[in-house]
């Protein structure tokens, strides 16, 4: 079964080790909105998530 977006950006961040705070650094969104979204208490918009994405290593790819 494949993962949702949400879903893969939270275990690429889980596995890469970085805290909330350098994500926060690495793409400008501020710490509390990165911490929130990872505990699922906080929904982020597509180019937010672009940002998470390339931070932790990932490439977000449109599925049709």
């Amino acid at each position: 079964m494949a993962q949702n977006m949400s879903d893969s950006l939270k275990q690429a961040a889980k596995e890469s080790g970085l805290t909330d705070y350098r994500i926060s650094k690495m793409t400008g969104v501020h710490a509390s909105v990165i911490g929130r979204f990872l505990k699922g208490e906080r929904s982020i918009t597509l180019e937010t998530a672009g940002k998470i994405a390339e931070a932790v290593g990932l490439e977000l790819r449109a599925s049709v």
